[in-house]
């Protein structure tokens, strides 16, 4: 088993981990820019001839769509390490809760003695350890029903703009010329 198997037991954890967040990350992306979207609708409904307003509204809407994209993808860039990794693993394990981190730090001193540790006591628990984590499959802990919140609030926010919608499709008529710079062959400008 050795090392290599643990390494990549803990790679393909943090990997589906990230997998996870980046589509919960996408969700929670669609979820805030539809709810923006039908917030704002009655303001571009109402100041429809008000061009300042509407530059001013559009870049604020730019600027929220930016930071909420950003904000909801950061936890897939966060770099996480052995340690890190273990520690996640300990939770959704809790028979190996320490175990892991143990291994990860005493398989330093294994190669190297100058700590003055017993290398055969080190070498014993390594073993053990790799024994034990052999049986666990980490990817598995991680499941896609973490989702399903997410996917609920969208698909309810989803209806309210389909059924607003239905209920009052001219306010709605705007919102693709809003975002397009076509304010009905009006100028662009944004007010100093």
């Amino acid at each position: 088993m050795g090392k290599e198997n643990i390494e990549e037991k803990l790679y393909d954890f943090s990997l589906k981990l990230k997998k996870i967040e980046f589509i919960k990350g996408i969700i929670v992306f669609l979820t805030a820019s539809l709810f923006f979207v039908i917030a704002v609708t009655p303001l571009i409904s109402y100041f429809g001839n008000n061009y300042s307003f509407l530059s001013v509204l559009r870049f604020i809407s730019f600027l929220f769509f930016g930071s909420v994209f950003v904000f909801t993808q950061i936890p897939v860039f966060k770099k996480y390490n052995e340690v890190k990794t273990a520690f996640l693993i300990g939770i959704r394990i809790p028979q190996l809760k320490d175990k892991i981190i143990n291994y990860i730090q005493l398989k330093k001193y294994f190669h190297d003695n100058t700590y003055g540790y017993s290398l055969n006591l080190i070498s014993a628990y390594l073993e053990e350890t790799e024994n034990t984590i052999s049986g666990y499959n980490f990817k598995n802990t991680i499941s896609v029903k973490s989702l399903k919140n997410n996917f609920r609030t969208f698909a309810a926010v989803s209806a309210l703009a389909l059924l607003l919608v239905i209920i009052s499709p001219d306010m709605f008529a705007r919102i693709p010329s809003f975002f397009s710079n076509e304010f009905h062959d009006a100028p662009l400008y944004i007010p100093l």
